[in-house]
């Protein structure tokens, strides 16, 4: 629509009414300053439109904004346990977290060995190799390791706060419904 309403417009402003091209159409002469572009809004009501319907719903003014959910959601990523249960969009995974402790800093055999990757060399008189990470293990074998311990991170995409309704919105880290 705006594009026939522009082509009309130029067409009418921008050729010689009266030009004597015969490859130029200049139409009526139309004076640029009486032109009635309300004549082509689409906008306005159909003439089979009943007159006693009304168009708007007059209590609400028409500048008037809706009501929202606004504010930035926090992102997944580092929240606790908690705070990832209750975001939407996010999920706790579960996994083995934590330092695993060094095998130079293992001062006995014992602890040397108890240590996954380490080993214990008589010949250096300490404790060498590289040890495994914490993230190499599972839920049965995490907590045994010096350093390591068996959680969860949160993990996923978080819900912008515009896409919630106002049931979830004050629920969502971040944002909070604004009723106006």
């Amino acid at each position: 629509m705006h594009l026939l309403i522009a082509s009309l417009f130029l067409t009418a402003c921008g050729s010689d009414a009266g030009s004597d091209d015969p490859t130029t159409d200049g139409g009526p002469g139309v004076d640029a300053a009486i032109f009635d572009a309300a004549v082509l809004d689409a906008s306005a009501p159909d003439d089979d439109v009943d007159a006693s319907t009304p168009i708007e719903d007059a209590s609400t003014p028409v500048d008037a904004p809706a009501p929202d959910c606004v504010g930035n959601a926090v992102s997944c990523y580092g929240r606790d346990v908690a705070a990832c249960e209750i975001g939407i969009g996010c999920m706790v995974v579960p996994r083995c977290l934590g330092a695993a402790e060094r095998c130079i800093d293992q001062p006995t055999p014992d602890e040397c060995s108890a240590v996954a990757g380490c080993s214990w060399s008589d010949a250096m008189g300490r404790c060498v190799g590289p040890q495994r990470s914490c993230a190499t293990f599972d839920e049965d074998t995490c907590d045994a390791q010096p350093g390591c311990f068996y959680s969860g991170v949160c993990s996923g995409q978080i819900t912008r706060c515009a896409l919630l309704d106002e049931e979830t919105c004050d629920t969502q880290l971040g944002c909070s419904w604004d009723p106006s």
